[in-house]
């Protein structure tokens, strides 16, 4: 029995004794790893330090091999949510004072902060949505916490970001224009330079937004009342951001559809002016048509159906007056500046007169004057004009004159194809001419008195003349508004 019992006691201490060396070969330095593990999960880097220098260099070497993959456990239960901000930023300080390349921090860190701060910010904008003074101020306090450990480029960098995402939101429909107003004002508040300039870029594109979308709601309206111009104005006008690809696409289906429909609906309007010979309205619509449409649109053709006899006459001299003129007048140069329209005879047709202003002779001008016969035009003279008259004469100087200084004056009637000098009269020195005779001075006073009698002082300083490239309108016009 008794050696029994010695039999036991040995195998007792032999099993003792195995324990004990299995546990400096296999379990002590585990444990002592799994001590140092333990500090930094809880965010003890002091203990911690003093854990890893009491470890031998094998153990130390087995910390520093599983420290990053420590670090990601950490980083993925702040993910996760199963560790705060405060736990996970205390265990990186902890992991920073063991890293020995000092990159660990940085590299997981970094992520956590950002994370951190964007959910923060965005819990504060909902906290201001809601009224939710609890989590307003549990948002202020994670802010405050993390932009202790994040420098301003960071922080700006992460609020510019935010910006740009919750604008992009905004066009998308899933961030009220209310969200991401608070969203700027936290910004500013958070005072980072840059940051707090690009918010007013921010604020200009969400007014931007919401401008041209409601400009969308007035295009659409103006088309359903077949106002097709305005709401083609509104398309051509409004600049869309490139990023709101939906409005983008119903602007251009609106801009599409207004023209087509627009250009049907404008044509029957123009020929209902065309057959009630209202110039101004045809023309004036003519000019839009032509401006929308270009090339699609005949725009001679409306013009020529538009035209009376006359018209169609003098347009037709409007498409060369230089060569005209040269042809007509046998110059070898012209210089036709402007125009005007005037009924000599009162007969409902007006006569064409181009006037070259760079050729003057006191206060007459150099005009060439055309009539309509028909559709077709007739040259009727080249004078120097002076003034109407009242009775259906011109004020002019003499033939071969282009000067007034000799007191030179001539009367001028039209006889519906050309101009005819009927009286002249002027003074050459101490002598007086009336008709190309030479006559006294009580004479001559005569004639002059029936030439200027009937004038209305208007020369071309006093007409509304036209510029040769407004000429079309004006032939087509007048009559309508003269």
């Amino acid at each position: 029995m008794k050696k029994r019992w010695n039999i036991l006691i040995i195998s007792c201490w032999v099993m003792i004794i195995a324990i004990v060396v299995a546990w400096f070969i296999f379990l002590g330095p585990n444990y002592l790893t799994y001590r140092v593990f333990h500090k930094v999960g809880a965010g003890n880097w002091s203990g911690v330090t003093k854990e890893y220098n009491a470890l031998s260099t094998i153990d130390k070497n087995r910390v520093d091999a599983n420290l990053e993959d420590f670090a990601t456990v950490v980083t993925q239960e702040y993910i996760d949510g199963k560790r705060t901000f405060a736990s996970a930023a205390a265990s990186f300080d902890a992991i920073d004072a063991l890293d020995k390349d000092a990159t660990l921090y940085k590299k997981y860190m970094d992520n956590i902060c950002e994370n951190e701060y964007r959910r923060a910010i965005s819990e504060l904008v909902r906290s201001y949505i809601s009224f939710d003074g609890e989590l307003q101020n549990s948002s202020k306090r994670s802010i405050e916490a993390v932009e202790k450990r994040l420098d301003n480029t960071a922080r700006e960098r992460i609020m510019i970001e935010m910006l740009n995402e919750w604008y992009e939101s905004f066009i998308k429909g899933t961030v009220t224009e209310e969200e991401i107003g608070i969203l700027a004002n936290i910004v500013t508040g958070l005072s980072v330079y840059e940051a707090t300039d690009y918010v007013d870029v921010i604020r200009t594109n969400v007014h931007s937004v919401k401008t041209y979308r409601g400009y969308y709601d007035e295009a659409k309206a103006a088309y359903d009342a077949q106002n097709y111009f305005q709401a083609i104005n509104i398309c051509d006008q409004v600049e869309v951001d490139p990023m709101d690809a939906d409005y983008a696409e119903k602007y251009r289906a609106l801009s599409e559809l207004a023209r087509a429909d627009g250009k049907i609906y404008y044509e029957k309007l123009l020929n209902e002016y065309v057959d009630m010979q209202d110039a101004v309205n045809a023309n004036t619509l003519i000019a839009r048509l032509t401006e929308i449409y270009g090339s699609d649109f005949d725009s001679e053709g409306a013009k020529l159906a538009l035209a009376q006899p006359w018209q169609r006459a003098f347009l037709s001299v409007l498409k060369d007056p230089e060569n005209i003129v040269k042809k007509e007048a046998g110059v070898s140069s012209v210089s036709a500046d402007s125009m005007y329209l005037y009924d000599i005879r009162d007969d409902g047709t007006p006569e064409l007169f181009l006037f070259d202003s760079k050729k003057t002779g006191g206060d007459a001008t150099l005009v060439y004057v055309f009539a309509a016969e028909n559709e077709s035009y007739v040259y009727a003279g080249t004078v120097y004009l002076v003034s109407f008259c009242s009775d259906s004469h011109l004020l002019a100087l003499p033939d071969g004159f282009t000067s007034g200084a000799d007191e030179a004056a001539a009367l001028l009637s039209f006889d519906g194809s050309k101009l005819v000098q009927e009286k002249y009269c002027y003074q050459s020195g101490e002598k007086y001419y009336v008709d190309g005779a030479e006559s006294s001075d009580v004479d001559y006073l005569t004639a002059q008195s029936a030439c200027v009698e009937n004038s209305l002082s208007q020369g071309i300083a006093d007409m509304k003349t036209k510029k040769m490239s407004e000429g079309e309108d004006y032939i087509l016009t007048f009559g309508a508004d003269n």
